[in-house]
């Protein structure tokens, strides 16, 4: 059977036997998905491809102990947290308010954020 057949949870398990093919089918799978839901939150082409290869490198070397069964999560979660850091090594104080105000008014279409523009009056 080849290996771009094989369910996640297969290549998981592939993976956590150092499987580089396992590990080169879930990059095909998933490096479009996490290129584009990096540069959703930093807005930087630089900043996005230099995360997108934290984030598939962080997957290789946690591969051991990577306790995850499902991998939409987990690219969120590193993402999140490498956006994060991206962003605040980036803005002075003044510089995070207006990004942040960019950010909300570019995803309106989440609930919360929605919720935060009425708090703060955006």
């Amino acid at each position: 059977m080849p290996i771009s057949s094989y369910s996640d949870d297969e290549l998981l398990s592939a993976l956590r036997q150092d499987d580089e093919k396992a590990f080169a089918e879930l990059f095909e799978r998933y490096w479009k998905q996490v290129h584009t839901v990096t540069y959703a939150w930093v807005l930087s082409m630089d900043a996005t491809q230099e995360i997108v290869k934290n984030v598939f490198i962080s997957l290789w070397e946690q591969r051991a102990t990577l306790s995850t069964s499902h991998l939409p999560s987990y690219f969120n979660a590193e993402i999140k947290n490498s956006a994060v850091k991206y962003m605040d090594s980036q803005l002075t104080n003044g510089q995070r308010l207006d990004y942040c105000k960019k950010f909300i008014a570019r995803h309106t279409y989440v609930a919360k954020v929605n919720e935060l523009r009425k708090k703060l009056a955006f």
